[in-house]
């Protein structure tokens, strides 16, 4: 019997609309093939948005989201699928940490905190006109 590889079922699955597959090119162990998007999205989205709608602080106020901050929110879930969904979905973007550098946004994290960052347009804080 001739079958497909695991590559291309996945690969198939997704273009079909069935799910949504993350190859990882150098491990394909390491790929993420995510059927259950709607409870997945619920639990990652929402606690996101409980969690950090009602922050001041300066991250927070920009949209800006750090990795390792965002991981704590659901830990069940590995790091790289979160990112991987969130990215690929367009509900947020990387952002270059030298230039939060440049603009005097990034604080101090703990440390061995990943300092990978995240750009969340929905979670911005809209300023009221005077």
């Amino acid at each position: 019997i001739n079958l497909p590889s695991a590559d291309k079922i996945c690969r198939d699955l997704a273009a079909a609309g069935h799910a949504l597959y993350f190859p990882n090119e150098e491990d394909r162990d390491e790929s993420w093939l995510v059927f259950d998007i709607p409870t997945v999205l619920n639990e990652i989205y929402g606690k996101l948005f409980s969690h950090f709608i009602n922050n001041n602080n300066s991250q927070t106020k920009y949209g800006l989201i750090n990795q390792h901050d965002l991981y704590s929110l659901v830990p069940k879930y590995d790091i790289n699928l979160i990112c991987n969904l969130l990215l690929n979905l367009e509900f947020c973007l990387n952002v270059d940490k030298n230039l939060l550098k440049e603009v005097e946004l990034l604080v101090n994290t703990t440390n061995g905190a990943q300092n990978e960052w995240l750009f969340f347009p929905s979670l911005t804080k809209s300023q009221k006109p005077d």
